[in-house]
């Protein structure tokens, strides 16, 4: 979860470094929706850490399972964007 919030510090050095123009001129359709689907699994991840947190449960609950179809249906996704 740290590993993602700290990339996106990077957006703005590679916009600087990109030779075309502007890195967010060249965003595709592909692009926003990993972005996207990024972000929908860092929330149920988020959601799902402060839920244990507050309930005191320590074992892998509903977000596990939310994950696991979120990134299969994503992959699916990716896979026929081609």
């Amino acid at each position: 979860m740290g590993g993602n919030t700290f990339d996106v510090l990077f957006i703005g050095a590679a916009d600087v470094v990109y030779r075309q123009g502007s890195l967010y001129a060249a965003i595709t359709q592909a692009d926003l929706f990993v972005i996207a689907w990024t972000m929908a699994l860092v929330a149920v991840l988020g959601a799902g850490l402060v839920r244990r947190e507050r309930r005191g449960v320590g074992k892998i609950g509903l977000e596990g399972a939310t994950i696991l179809v979120l990134y299969l249906a994503g992959s699916a996704t990716v896979a026929a964007m081609g």
